[in-house]
């Protein structure tokens, strides 16, 4: 069922809808998005995305010839004509949901002079697997020609900071594939991903060879205007 209003519906039902912010002072008063969550070890855990640019995109006004409906514009700094995305790691409160505390993860061990204009791991999903803490995203800057591809970003955690300390690039069969991202990580079979929903296709990542493989293609294919792929993490 898809509801008209979910925010209404949330409240209705007695559910919460708590705001997440971070001081600007550590933004650059840029934008955030793209949370994900994971409840492990008794603490809530989240990534928030903090985007140093402003998207418009104006929906149903197709007045350009783009794949999507509408304009699709990135403001950004003057003297910076590049996309950068860093990211944050944030405990939340289990009750209310409010940030108790955040850091900026620290990339400077393994981060390299971009060469394409998207820096920085984008849409990174949080997930713990065989014991340790994974920013799991798309990362476009390595290339000249923006080739993305699922990157496993390793995190240590303490609690004056969060480091990354491994950095695995993942290969896809299809090498010309342009941009892999979005893939939702299955919390309960680590290293498996839904990598797309219609049809649906379940991937399992070697993370010792930096590989990864379909081992599930579904039949069933709907009539869709779009494909369909994306989200957090997928649970039992």
């Amino acid at each position: 069922m898809v509801y008209s209003n979910l925010a209404k519906y949330i409240l209705e039902n007695n559910g919460i809808i708590k705001p997440l912010c971070i001081d600007s002072k550590d933004t650059g008063g840029t934008g955030l998005c793209n949370a994900s969550i994971l409840y492990v070890n008794d603490k809530l855990h989240m990534i928030l995305r903090n985007v140093e640019y402003t998207l418009h995109h104006s929906e149903d006004e197709q007045k350009y010839q783009t794949r999507y409906e509408g304009p699709l514009s990135y403001y950004h700094r003057d003297d910076d004509l590049k996309l950068r995305t860093t990211n944050f790691y944030c405990q939340l409160d289990t009750e209310t949901l409010a940030i108790k505390q955040y850091s900026k993860i620290d990339t400077s061990k393994l981060d390299v002079t971009p060469i394409w204009t998207f820096v920085g791991l984008e849409d990174a999903r949080i997930v713990y697997w065989d014991k340790k803490y994974y920013g799991v995203g798309v990362r476009r800057d390595t290339t000249t020609n923006g080739q993305g591809r699922m990157e496993f970003s390793e995190l240590e955690i303490s609690g004056t900071y969060v480091k990354e300390i491994n950095r695995n690039r993942i290969e896809v069969t299809k090498k010309e594939s342009y941009c892999e991202k979005n893939w939702m990580p299955i919390k309960d079979q680590p290293f498996h991903f839904i990598k797309w929903t219609n049809p649906t296709e379940v991937v399992k990542v070697d993370i010792s060879n930096n590989i990864s493989k379909a081992i599930f293609t579904s039949e069933k294919v709907h009539n869709l205007p779009l494909d369909l792929r994306g989200g957090s993490q997928l649970i039992p």
